[in-house]
């Protein structure tokens, strides 16, 4: 059973990060995945805003405040946990500055799944993401 465990923890250390640029399906925003401050662990930042149609959804307040979210840390904390699986983070909605629980999936290598939780995983808004491509977005 040891040997067994030693062979899952070193599968787990191998996975790959998923570093680098990812878009939102449903809003187009785009995050930069990296590497956190703190050892072994992922964060984000949001490097391009969402698409016009998410932000007219916005309050007239919001939409004004927008452009600060821009560059700003959205997630933290991820640890590996297992191969392509990352979890124990945290997640700031820039729409209301609520910060939840966060788990980071990587089912496929052009797609990540955000998990944000208040209390248990299983209840959790689920939000997809694939590679963004093309130059990397400037914040306004």
């Amino acid at each position: 059973m040891a040997a067994t465990l030693l062979l899952v923890a070193a599968g787990a250390a191998a996975a790959p990060a998923p570093l680098g640029l990812w878009r939102f399906v449903d809003d187009d925003a785009v995050i930069e995945v990296l590497p956190c401050a703190e050892p072994a662990t992922l964060c984000a930042r949001l490097r391009g805003l969402p698409n016009a149609a998410a932000l007219a959804q916005l309050s007239p307040a919001q939409r004004q405040a927008a452009p600060d979210w821009c560059g700003r840390q959205l997630i933290g904390a991820l640890a590996l946990q297992e191969a392509g699986q990352w979890r124990g983070g945290w997640l700031i909605d820039p729409y209301s500055a609520a910060r939840y629980h966060a788990t980071l999936r990587q089912p496929a290598p052009e797609r990540l799944e955000l998990l944000a939780f208040e209390a248990a995983e299983w209840w959790s808004e689920r939000m997809v993401l694939v590679p963004w491509r093309g130059p990397a977005p400037a914040c306004p």
